[in-house]
């Protein structure tokens, strides 16, 4: 296990990672060998983390206004959060809200299965051919 010296993170192989958790009474994240400890929870429900740095919301027709809005605007007001990602169910499509410098959210809109997105926040490269791989899209209305 390696420290990095600048953060609260840990690299560790997955064995070794299982084996630090058992025996640890703070429970951490574990992302490509890097463990980032500190995760903060709720005293009442240790399922519910405070200090995200990604939320993904899958869309839906009856959220999609709140998750657009009020929804946003309070996730915001949570200092650990970096990037809000929105993703819908209808077509092929990811948005993304990264928080840059001085305060300012930077939007990506990428569609299309033949498309990739990055979210900055966690280094993650992927393609939405393999977010969507098991919907059935229902057909375009003339």
């Amino acid at each position: 296990m390696s420290a990095n010296p600048r953060s609260n993170e840990f690299m560790m192989t997955e064995t070794e990672y299982l084996a630090f958790e058992r025996n640890s009474d703070i429970k951490h994240e574990y992302y490509r060998g890097v463990v980032c400890g500190d995760s903060m929870f709720t005293d009442d429900n240790p399922q519910a983390l405070l200090n995200p740095i990604l939320i993904i919301e899958v869309l839906s027709s009856s959220t999609e206004q709140f998750d657009r809005g009020a929804k946003f605007r309070k996730y915001r007001q949570l200092d650990s959060l970096r990037e809000y990602v929105l993703v819908s169910q209808e077509f092929a499509q990811i948005e993304r809200f990264y928080l840059k410098e001085n305060d300012i959210w930077e939007f990506t809109d990428t569609s299309g299965l033949d498309s990739n997105i990055t979210l900055k926040s966690i280094d993650c490269t992927f393609s939405l051919a393999d977010v969507y791989a098991n919907v059935v899209f229902e057909p375009d209305e003339p």
